[in-house]
């Protein structure tokens, strides 16, 4: 049942941001869904005993590639469907203990969350642009093929 709960927390988080960027309305439930995808991607491996880190990585991926499918069967801008995907990944709750840490007078252990969030951040962000790199590259070689024969 926890997976379910999870899966609706995605959901409506992808939807809500949507609805906050002022999203096509008909493309809400395609953002959500593609919450869903990327969360659970990573919440299972998490599941698994994989570290957040890969897990996060994985979940950005596919985020990536699905939304690049989506903006382009739907015509519409990739980053719509990539900001709706990401944000359940977003490590808010971690930055939320490193700012009340900082608060406490808790420096270190602020300063420890502080640096997961950056370099969680930053593996969404490499996982997000891996993603593009690689529907780049495959559509060039598509390209050039077509263009031999």
């Amino acid at each position: 049942m926890d997976w379910f709960m999870q899966g609706i927390g995605s959901f409506l988080a992808a939807v809500g941001i949507s609805v906050v960027f002022n999203a096509p309305a008909k493309f809400l439930v395609n953002c959500g869904v593609l919450g869903i995808m990327g969360w659970m991607t990573s919440y299972i491996l998490i599941k698994n005993s994989v570290n957040i880190y890969p897990a996060s990585f994985a979940g950005a991926f596919i985020v990536g590639i699905l939304a690049h499918v989506l903006a382009s069967y739907f015509k519409m801008p990739t980053i719509l469907f990539n900001v709706a995907g990401i944000i359940p990944l977003v490590p808010g709750g971690m930055a939320y203990e490193a700012m009340h840490s900082i608060a406490s007078n808790k420096y270190i252990e602020g300063l420890q969350y502080a640096a997961n969030v950056s370099v969680l951040s930053a593996v969404i962000v490499v996982g997000l642009v891996f993603a593009d790199v690689l529907i780049k590259l495959i559509s060039s070689i598509k390209y050039r093929l077509k263009r031999v024969v």
